[in-house]
């Protein structure tokens, strides 16, 4: 009850206000925690897209890198730089990238016998094994003596 000449509010329109004010606080918080997880997901997913394109290019630029005995049928490669390995200069031995150990290279190698090529799979996978980013594409399939097959 007011009595004239009293001027402010009431205990109950302070704390309807202080709740109203809550929740719109919370909403806001939620939707910044989601946005700042968002992006960290896409930051990795980008930087792991880029790694993968990386190591493309690298195979395509320098197709010795491939091992000229590669089989047939498909092969999984996710150590490197061993003998019958393949030499990818992005990667350590284990496979861990130089710029980003948590991240690791899987690589898959097919050979594609009627047009001499290798169709190369690269995969970026995290440390659960689950594959970040991948990308695909051939590379002109290499000699035994590691020289350019050309027609």
């Amino acid at each position: 009850m007011r009595y004239q000449g009293e001027n402010g509010l009431t205990l109950v329109e302070i704390v309807a206000s202080i709740a109203i004010l809550s929740i719109v606080m919370m909403v806001f918080a939620t939707f910044f925690t989601q946005s700042a997880m968002f992006s960290n997901k896409n930051e990795r997913a980008i930087e792991a897209t880029n790694l993968a394109r990386a190591v493309l290019e690298e195979i395509r630029y320098t197709p010795e890198s491939i091992p000229a005995n590669v089989p047939n049928e498909t092969t999984v490669y996710e150590t490197f730089h061993q003998e019958n390995e393949p030499k990818i200069n992005a990667v350590n031995d284990d496979g861990s990238f130089k710029t980003n150990a948590d991240l690791r290279l899987r690589l898959t190698v097919s050979k594609e016998e009627a047009v001499n090529l290798y169709k190369v799979k690269v995969e970026v996978i995290d440390d659960s094994s689950q594959v970040i980013a991948d990308t695909y594409g051939y590379v002109e399939a290499q000699s035994e003596k590691n020289e350019t097959i050309s027609e």
